[in-house]
């Protein structure tokens, strides 16, 4: 596929067709609207963003590429009015033009693994959303502008897919730039794929073996060969392929980023090898890098070196996290018996254990949220949390409660952080278990391995142990450490297998 795209004179991607138009009725009832309306708007909205429920209508499209060049000129380079630009030039129909925004960026071509290819060999491909068309950069131009202006876009994963084109393409142009760190002449082959592999994250493919042969085409791009390891073969299972590109890249750089999976559905193999198909690492510098971690002549058993976090006393498994969503009419009350059941089982035993309050406990659980929206101080998400768990869910509460748009992002990123796993150490630690689909248990074990930003949830098998999911460190004294050189100078480590 690489070679066809290099040689062809134009590449048009088809990205599916537009709903009906709108009756003009139906739009002016829409436009009625403030955009500081009340809660079930400001959900409905929220929704629309990250999960867009069907083709947005034909003609918001055409208005949005109908007045690109009025938008091009009015942006400035620092981006400083860019929300004010946005407003004044689709006046009106600026919520629309948001919600299609959202609605193209979601459409399956935007998560099909073949198409990173397709977006980035051409020069610049044409796209046709329904009858209308731009150029690719220009429809990147404009997800860039909204994302910035309105962050729940940037949380769809066809945005994030965008954004690690752009970030592939100028790889490609860095080619001819020496000095420029993304040269990838200054990288190895395994320095490449795993950028790669860390940009292009949640990919489509009918076959699991397309994770990783989806992407090889960008090695000859970026003017590296293929490795022997994972040269195209579709009849070799896709286990033994993961198996060989996560031993390949272990072994070559070391950078345990990799063992971090929302989820691992091999049935055979080691239990550290990465089902591609759900890593979740990012392509950011890591903090320190240990030695090459050390793996059996048989690729079979990782040694690692660390530190023992805790052991295993308590649990809180997992909820589906549309089960606790505040604002959905069914599920009144969830969020709330979530976070009593999260207080009682784990806040509050920890902080028992650690001799602190419960309000301090929370505050590793809500800085996530606050990092993403960077609104409003600890104390505002303390009372927030506390409001959320003093109701019952009565729907007086619930439906008639006053609240703005800073709250509900509050409310709704706390919903995010208490769906997962969390499990209680016996010295008061807490940790967020990443893995979708293991449930830990007594004697499992949190450990924290040189090379990584994360620690891990081990399982004793005799003398090794397996690995079962990574995990965020919520409550310690290391809860807030970057795990850098300076952190590792001071601590005694062991040696792990992982089997």
């Amino acid at each position: 596929m690489a070679e066809i795209y290099r040689l062809c004179d134009q590449v048009v991607i088809w990205l599916g067709p537009n709903g009906t138009p709108t009756r003009s009725r139906f739009r002016k009832l829409i436009r009625r609207v403030s955009p500081y309306g009340n809660t079930a708007f400001k959900s409905n909205q929220m929704e629309r963003m990250l999960n867009p429920s069907g083709p947005i209508a034909d003609d918001v499209v055409e208005e949005l590429i109908s007045k690109r060049w009025t938008l091009w000129l009015s942006i400035s380079e620092d981006g400083h009015n860019d929300a004010k630009v946005l407003r004044k030039t689709f006046g009106s129909s600026y919520n629309a033009i948001l919600t299609a925004c959202a609605e193209i960026v979601s459409r399956p071509w935007f998560i099909r693994a073949w198409t990173i290819q397709e977006a980035c060999i051409p020069p610049d491909p044409i796209v046709y959303i329904g009858r209308h068309s731009m150029r690719f950069s220009e429809l990147c131009g404009f997800i860039r502008v909204f994302g910035m202006v309105n962050t729940a876009l940037l949380q769809n994963v066809g945005t994030a897919r965008i954004l690690s084109i752009d970030k592939i393409r100028e790889m490609r142009g860095a080619i001819f730039e020496p000095d420029n760190a993304l040269n990838p002449l200054k990288m190895d082959t395994v320095q490449i794929l795993y950028t790669i592999l860390g940009l292009t994250l949640k990919k489509d493919s009918k076959d699991p073996r397309d994770q990783i042969y989806g992407i090889l085409g960008l090695l000859e791009l970026l003017g590296q060969d293929t490795p022997p390891e994972l040269i195209p073969n579709y009849n070799q299972p896709y286990e033994t392929l993961y198996w060989n590109c996560t031993a390949y890249i272990l072994g070559s750089i070391g950078d345990l980023r990799l063992l971090g999976c929302r989820r691992n559905d091999l049935r055979t193999g080691p239990s550290w090898v990465a089902d591609f198909r759900y890593i979740t690492f990012r392509t950011t510098t890591p903090k320190y890098l240990a030695s090459i971690p050390s793996l059996s002549l048989d690729k079979r058993i990782l040694s690692l070196q660390g530190i023992l976090v805790g052991t295993y006393q308590d649990h809180v498994a997992r909820c589906a996290t549309a089960s606790i969503m505040p604002y959905s009419e069914p599920n009144r009350g969830a969020l709330s018996a979530r976070l009593r059941t999260v207080e009682a089982q784990i806040l509050k035993p920890s902080a028992a254990i650690r001799g602190t309050t419960v309000d301090r406990s929370l505050d590793g659980f809500l800085k996530d949220g606050q990092t993403v929206f960077n609104e409003q101080g600890i104390e505002s998400w303390r009372r927030t949390f506390r409001r959320l768990c003093e109701t019952r869910g009565e729907k007086s509460w619930m439906l008639k409660r006053r609240t703005n748009t800073a709250r509900y992002k509050q409310e709704y990123a706390i919903a995010e952080e208490f769906c997962y796993e969390f499990m209680l150490l016996s010295n008061g630690v807490v940790v967020r278990v990443i893995r979708q689909d293991v449930d830990v248990r007594s004697g499992d074990l949190v450990c924290l391995f040189m090379g990584a930003d994360r620690a891990s949830v081990l399982r004793p098998s005799g003398q090794d142990y397996r690995l079962i999911s990574q995990c965020d460190i919520r409550i310690s004294l290391f809860a807030n450490e970057e795990y850098d050189s300076k952190f590792w100078e001071t601590e005694q480590t062991r040696g792990f297998s992982l089997i």
